[in-house]
């Protein structure tokens, strides 16, 4: 049977909202560095996007806005990208305009939920290609549910699964700067502003950013993703856990020792790489290897 393009692709959408809020093992998405795009991208084009999703979503600054306009919580609150609010009637549009994204990314700041970021969704099938525009390394893709965006700093379009249905997804850092580029899936300042603190280099290490999320949530959602990547079973989740609450407490005594800021963030830098010598040292051999993708972090 024929099944026309159009009811494939809400399909695929369909199939993708029932995983979206689901947990399940998940397998690590290709790394990528985009620094030669960003040196490739029309400037002047990207400001005036910007724009125009600024103007789109001025009004969802005020979270019950956007809940009234049919905006939903899916999946948890990432360290570095907050919450993502999907709107099915914009996904199902199958649409990408700067001013109408399918996702808003809110995170708490000052005890209140505040707008950072946008994201444009689009489902594919068949040979369908993401967009051209900002370029079309910089979209990444879901086949399994939302937690993937918790594995890799910055995932990649994979076309070599075109034949079947997938999400593309496009995040944009339009309400809060993002030292790493506009599109970047992961702004690395979010964990420094949650906690009013601003960032000494243009582009903060991973690590230190990481190890300062513990204090506001991401020792719960880093314990979750390093279980699940590593295939983790009773012994080492408790060793995972271990060694993420030790991190947790160290980084805690570093912002409370108030030392200037580069200073701050080298020990905040040490303070993930001892919790990753002490998570390799209590978990299985299979466990470690598994975990290399996204050590490095």
């Amino acid at each position: 049977m024929n099944v026309p393009r159009a009811l494939r692709r809400s399909a695929a959408i369909i199939l993708a909202m029932m995983l979206l809020p689901a947990r399940a093992p998940l397998s690590a998405q290709h790394h990528s560095s985009h620094s030669s795009v960003r040196e490739a991208l029309d400037e002047a084009a990207i400001a005036r996007f910007v724009a125009q999703a600024r103007a789109g979503t001025e009004r969802y600054r005020d979270r019950t806005v956007a809940i009234d306009e049919g905006f939903r919580l899916v999946g948890p609150d990432f360290p570095g990208m907050g919450e993502h609010w999907i709107n099915v009637g914009r996904l199902l549009s199958a649409r990408f305009d700067p001013t109408n994204p399918a996702m808003l990314q809110y995170a708490d700041i000052d005890g209140k939920p505040t707008l950072v970021a946008v994201t444009y969704a689009l489902a594919l099938v068949g040979g369908d290609s993401a967009p051209e525009f900002p370029s079309r390394a910089l979209w990444h893709q879901h086949r399994n549910t939302i937690d993937e965006e918790s594995l890799i700093d910055q995932h990649v379009l994979d076309d070599s699964h075109r034949a079947g249905g997938r999400i593309a997804m496009l995040h944009a850092w339009v309400w809060l700067e993002n030292p790493d580029g506009v599109f970047q899936s992961d702004n690395w300042r979010l964990p420094f502003e949650r906690l009013h603190l601003t960032p000494g280099a243009a582009s903060t290490p991973s690590g230190a950013a990481r190890a300062l999320s513990l204090l506001t949530g991401g020792d719960a959602n880093h314990e979750t993703a390093f279980t699940q990547i590593g295939g983790a079973n009773g012994a080492d989740s408790v060793a995972i856990r271990a060694a993420i609450a030790r991190a947790r407490a160290r980084a805690d005594s570093v912002v409370k020792a108030r030392r200037d800021i580069d200073g701050m963030v080298a020990a905040l830098s040490e303070v993930w790489r001892a919790m990753w010598d002490e998570m390799d040292a209590g978990v299985r051999a299979e466990v470690r290897r598994n975990l290399l993708p996204v050590k490095g972090r």
